[in-house]
């Protein structure tokens, strides 16, 4: 891309490093994304599973009792 920036004279370096930043960029803030929705599906999976140690330690409290 930068080459064809270049060679047809049309654009500046500045373009063809800016194009640079942009991707970075982009980069950058789809890996931030792709950890934050990773994190929240660890701690819903997290929250089920404690929910269902909860209930089955409950469960086995109950059954102690009777």
């Amino acid at each position: 891309m930068a080459l064809a920036i270049i060679g047809t004279a049309n654009h500046w370096w500045i373009d063809a490093a800016a194009a640079a930043m942009i991707i970075v960029g982009s980069i950058a803030i789809w890996r931030v994304g792709s950890v934050a929705l990773a994190r929240r599906r660890a701690t819903r999976d997290g929250l089920v599973q404690l929910e269902a140690f909860a209930n089955a330690n409950a469960l086995d409290a109950d059954v102690s009792r009777s």
